[in-house]
């Protein structure tokens, strides 16, 4: 709202200032011209435009084509699973062999767990 306010007071003081004015009146249009600095470049970009008066298009974001899109998502999709690193089968291999190992070790250690658990009862005749 600030910004459109300014613009519409820039363009009063344009109008008033004729070549038969001083030229501190136009000094000081000039001036308030360059201290308008853009906020983000997304204002930039469109001040820019508006001066080289560049016919506006539309963002790419803005519409999808579909039928496009089906014909490019195979494309896209093997392009992505090559990206990924497949593991080896030794690599496999090692990691299957891992996991067995501790498998075991946990088996083991849980069952003299229960035995220890087991002849402890006994022991104070808990059955």
């Amino acid at each position: 709202m600030f910004k459109k306010l300014f613009n519409k007071k820039l363009k009063a003081e344009k109008k008033q200032a004729d070549q038969t004015l001083e030229s501190g009146v136009e000094n000081q249009v000039e001036q308030l011209e360059q201290s308008k600095e853009p906020k983000s470049l997304k204002e930039l970009k469109k001040e820019t435009n508006r001066k080289i008066k560049v016919k506006k298009t539309k963002d790419p974001k803005d519409k999808i084509d579909l039928k496009l899109a089906t014909k490019e998502f195979p494309v896209k999709l093997v392009k992505e699973v090559n990206k990924i690193k497949w593991s080896t089968s030794k690599n496999l291999t090692n990691k299957y062999i891992t996991v067995i190992i501790f498998m075991v070790i946990t088996a083991v250690m849980f069952f003299l767990i229960d035995l220890g658990l087991q002849q402890l009862f006994v022991l104070i005749k808990v059955t």
